[in-house]
């Protein structure tokens, strides 16, 4: 089910109406904001037909099966899809978490960007545009996702089983993104990570310099593992933020921080997610001087 994102829905549904669709699109954004669903329900539209329960001959879906894509994955792929379309007018290939290909791979798959062979529409998708060669994502037309409103995400099926109180809960963790909450939700082992993030956050809080150091070269290197570290600190310090303002009742791990230094923390906990989703920073480093500020 597809949760906001109306505005690219409409644009890429008026597009291929008329005939216009790009090559090829990277689509944009943040993990858990539903870019892959996105992309599922644009293939069931073109192909007009079911596709996640049955194979389709003209649907390619590629993604990481370890940590990373290999060249031969994307060799396989670039043939399935200079095939003529079987049953559709075109094929609809997907590369979820694009960014995991080796440069090997992106090389390869950048040959077929830039002199395309046969009749398919190609997606990438990915959270972490700047670990993709330049040249792919000047050959891409670009759809940028952004959080969904809260009001979209309450009207996904699964959070109706919930009390009001349990799904503010979870709309406040998920930041807009419809894949956190239904992962909440559905998913033990998501509960209990964000609980040991948490638990790892008030050991920072009361480790000394050397012990927040520690931590770091402990943290997993992958940036999307960074990047739901770094949400559930934000939610974190937000709430906190809220508590100090007197709206609900101030968490003891957070009593000593005023409320200029909540503010200064959140606001260099936005810039470090910035600089690990958007830049080639040295992420450690970025992630050394974020808990100097703790």
């Amino acid at each position: 089910m597809l949760v906001g994102h109306k505005k690219q829905w409409q644009m890429l549904e008026k597009s291929w109406q008329a005939g216009r669709l790009a090559h090829a699109y990277l689509f944009v954004g943040q993990e858990k904001l539903g870019k892959k669903t996105f992309a599922i329900e644009l293939a069931k539209e073109i192909l007009k037909e079911e596709i996640t329960r049955r194979p389709h001959p003209d649907y390619l879906f590629l993604e990481p099966e370890t940590k990373e894509i290999k060249i031969e994955q994307i060799r396989d792929f670039i043939w399935k899809m200079s095939l003529k379309p079987s049953v559709a007018e075109m094929k609809v290939a997907i590369v979820d978490q694009a960014q995991m290909m080796t440069i090997e791979a992106q090389n390869c798959f950048l040959k077929t960007l830039e002199e395309p062979a046969g009749q398919a529409l190609i997606v990438l998708i990915t959270a972490y545009p700047h670990l993709l060669l330049p040249t792919i994502v000047s050959r891409c037309e670009q759809i940028k996702f952004f959080p969904v409103p809260v009001e979209e995400i309450t009207k996904h099926p699964v959070l109706k089983s919930l009390a009001e109180k349990e799904i503010d809960e979870v709309l406040r963790i998920a930041m807009g993104r419809p894949g956190a909450a239904i992962d909440l939700i559905s998913l033990p082992q998501a509960r209990e990570k964000r609980r040991q993030i948490m638990t790892g956050l008030g050991k920072v809080l009361n480790a000394s310099l050397a012990g927040r150091f520690a931590y770091v070269k402990e943290m997993p290197e992958a940036p999307a593992a960074v990047e739901e570290i770094l949400n559930t600190w934000l939610w974190c310090f937000r709430r906190a933020l809220i508590n100090k303002l007197g709206q609900e009742k101030e968490l003891t791990i957070f009593s000593k921080k005023s409320l200029s230094q909540l503010m200064r923390i959140i606001s260099n906990i936005e810039e470090t997610r910035f600089l690990a989703l958007r830049t080639n920073v040295n992420l450690r480093l970025a992630l050394e001087n974020l808990l100097l500020e703790f």
